[in-house]
């Protein structure tokens, strides 16, 4: 009896949804979108302490300009200064990526750590994982930005994100209308680094760590949309 009781509002529920899948493509087709012209990062990103000086656009690897629909959607360099220090910080915008960020900075070109990689992996409290690390000329914090959940640094970290936060009920109407995918790959690979010509590793490690409270909190609550 009580079983019959549960399928019951089972069967309504997955009856109404496949109703409003079945409307929304009948009413609403889907239009081909220039994913470029839809998405782009602001040219001015304000940061606690920092002057902005500069904004460039990141330009994707060539084999990833050949794809169809490359992972990069779109990127942006922002330098910044504070006294005689500079910032250089690295976003790019990346949909169904490899969210393992070792993987990400060889891919990408970006400096990685001549030390095990798992060993430059920290936490926060505030943001979540990152990893901070030196080379003979600069030290460097990455991470990813989540749509949902906190940074992560490795695939697992992120795997566990995505089973927290993206098989909600709530999300079960976005999902049918293809409005949002069931899995959300996408992820604000983000570089920054100082370099140590000016200052020792561990201010240098500093002021990383709060450049990049100030940057997760600026850029979490406005993740960009998914692509269209």
């Amino acid at each position: 009896m009580a079983e019959a009781l549960f399928r019951l509002p089972l069967m309504m529920l997955t009856f109404s949804s496949v109703v409003l899948v079945l409307g929304k493509l009948t009413l609403m087709p889907n239009q081909p979108t220039d994913v470029k012209a839809a998405i782009a990062l602001p040219t001015h990103v304000p940061l606690k302490g920092w002057h902005a000086i500069a904004t460039q656009p990141l330009i994707p690897p060539t084999t990833a300009i050949a794809q169809t629909l490359p992972e990069m959607v779109v990127g942006n360099i922002y330098t910044y200064r504070r006294d005689r220090t500079t910032l250089t910080v690295a976003i790019r915008y990346l949909v169904e990526t490899d969210p393992s960020v070792r993987n990400l900075l060889l891919k990408y070109g970006e400096p990685a750590a001549t030390i095990p990689f798992a060993s430059t992996i920290q936490q926060q409290e505030e943001t979540g994982f990152y990893s901070l690390y030196s080379t003979q000329e600069h030290t460097y914090l990455s991470s990813c930005i989540n749509s949902r959940g906190k940074s992560t640094v490795t695939e697992a970290q992120f795997n566990q994100n995505r089973y927290r936060f993206d098989l909600r009920l709530d999300r079960a109407f976005p999902v049918l209308l293809g409005r949002e995918t069931l899995r959300d790959g996408r992820c604000l690979f983000t570089v920054m680094s100082i370099p140590l010509r000016d200052s020792s590793p561990q201010t240098t490690e500093r002021l990383l760590k709060d450049a990049w409270t100030s940057w997760y909190q600026r850029w979490q609550p406005q993740f960009p949309p998914p692509r269209p």
